[in-house]
Formats: C-alpha cells, sequence, structure tokens
C-alpha cells in the first residue's frame, strides 16, 4: 500500500522487472507457491528457465539432542516442560498474534511454556501483551549464539512457523528448514497450500493452523501436548524428510548443476 498499484513508478517497476526476469537464463524458486507467482505477475514466456531449489539447513550445524543432554533447557530450568517455540523474526509479514492469544488461553497449564527468541518489528508488542495479561508462562529472549542452535531447537515439543497468507509465494519461511533439521514437529501457521503447508502434509511431519480452523490454536495445541505417540512420530518424519529433502548438500548440487548447464551453453 506503499506505492499505488495504478502508479506510474508502481507500472515501471513492473515492467522493468517482467523484462529482467524472461531475459535470466534461470529464475531460482525456493516453493511451488512462488514458483505460480513469478509465472503469473512475471508473465514469464518460457516456464522451463524456472527451476525449483528449496532453501535449507545444514546437519552437521543443527541437529537433535535428547532432553538429557540439552544445555539450553538445563540452563533456563525447563526439565520436564512441553515447550512451544517460535525462534526468529517477529516481522510485520509473521503472524505471531494467534500464538499469544494461546498462551494467554493455556495460562493455567503449568506443564506448558511458550518461548519466543528473536526480535523484529514485533517485539514490543511482545512485550506489552506479556505485560499487560501478566503472563507467567512466556519465555522471551533475545536471539541465541549459532553455536547453540541445535540445543534451543531441540528443546521444542512444537516449534511455529508463522507467515500472513497474503505473503504466500512471495516468502518460504526458512526457519521450517532448521526445525526439521533438529528432529521437532512444525505448527505452521500459513496457508495450507503454501510451499511448507504442502511439506507439513506432504510429510506430516506437524499440523497446519489459522483462523478457519474448527478448533482454537490453544486447543489444537493442548490436544497435540497430549499425544506422545503423535509427537514422537512427527518428530521422526520432521528429520527423515529433511535429510532427504533440504540439506544443504542437496541444495547445494542443484545450484552446481544448474550453474554448470549455464556455463556450458
Amino acid at each position: 500500500g506503499v506505492i499505488k498499484e495504478n502508479n506510474i513508478l508502481s507500472k515501471l517497476y513492473k515492467k522493468l522487472n517482467r523484462n529482467i526476469y524472461n531475459a535470466a537464463d534461470k529464475i531460482v524458486v525456493i516453493g511451488e507457491d512462488m514458483c505460480e507467482l513469478v509465472k503469473k505477475s512475471m508473465r514469464i514466456i518460457n516456464e522451463d528457465k524456472l527451476i525449483k531449489i528449496h532453501n535449507w539447513s545444514d546437519k552437521n550445524t543443527v541437529k537433535p539432542v535428547v532432553s538429557i543432554d540439552n544445555l539450553f533447557i538445563k540452563k533456563y530450568g525447563l526439565e520436564g516442560k512441553k515447550i512451544l517455540m517460535y525462534s526468529g523474526n517477529m516481522g510485520r509479514t509473521h503472524n505471531i498474534e494467534p500464538i499469544l492469544e494461546a498462551a494467554n488461553e493455556l495460562r493455567e497449564d503449568s506443564d506448558a511454556v511458550f518461548i519466543f527468541i528473536g526480535g523484529g518489528a514485533k517485539l514490543q508488542m511482545v512485550k506489552n501483551f506479556i505485560k499487560e495479561n501478566e503472563l507467567k508462562n512466556i519465555l522471551l529472549l533475545p536471539y541465541q549464539p549459532i553455536d547453540t542452535i541445535s540445543h534451543t531447537l531441540s528443546s521444542a515439543a512444537l516449534a511455529f512457523v508463522c507467515l500472513e497468507n497474503q505473503f504466500t509465494g512471495l516468502s518460504v519461511p526458512s526457519k521450517a528448514y532448521g526445525i526439521m533439521a533438529a528432529g521437532r514437529p512444525i505448527i505452521g501457521l500459513l496457508d495450507e497450500n503454501s510451499e511448507i503447508g504442502l511439506t507439513i502434509k506432504k510429510f506430516d511431519c506437524g499440523v497446519v493452523w489459522n483462523t478457519n480452523s474448527k478448533k482454537s490454536l490453544s486447543s489444537l495445541l493442548k490436544e497435540l501436548l497430549a499425544d506422545t505417540e503423535k509427537l514422537e512420530r512427527m518428530a521422526q518424519n520432521s528429520y527423515n524428510a529433511f535429510l532427504v529433502n533440504y540439506d544443504i548438500s542437496i541444495s547445494a548440487n542443484k545450484y552446481n548443476l544448474m550453474i554448470a548447464g549455464i556455463v556450458k551453453k
């Protein structure tokens, strides 16, 4: 809404973009939803130039850590707690408000603790919500050191990935791949037909929830936390899917093949 659709700058910018996209030898898209959006909005003439290469995590950097060895759990005295985690940028495109509402509704559940790690445009909103509702079940932390990421992500019983529906295809939340590398189930607050929504459903590695869902988010979370067998199954599915599809070595190889093909022309 900063620049209107019919503004001369908007029209010129779109024309320039379309010329650039159609002049490119290859266009890398990081999700099926992005592929469809680029084809339509950039009016791609030769669709063969579109190459889908996922974003990734690194199995050598992020890996599952069992609770008994988890330094993050020990540091914050979270032994025996069921952790619901949002880790990453709290930006304008991230619909984290339902998570806060769920935390408020589950405030009497002594076993569940919500952890927000990171910063961004909505950080102050999170702080205000915690203060105004006097919530004791939310732990708010700054970004954690990269060398502790396996411990932070592995501590979660469930990890949130958020993206407002109107940004489907414009963004693919790559934090999902780090969560999968840590072997944790995903709660996707996003369009079920987005890249991550489709990934969750395809591999049964979590659950997609949005405001149109029949259950409230708090009810869904309570139900999932009570089903240990389901959580363990989704966690294993998440890790297995990561190893086969989303490790950095897989995406790097695809980039190498694509670039080699262009160079040989």
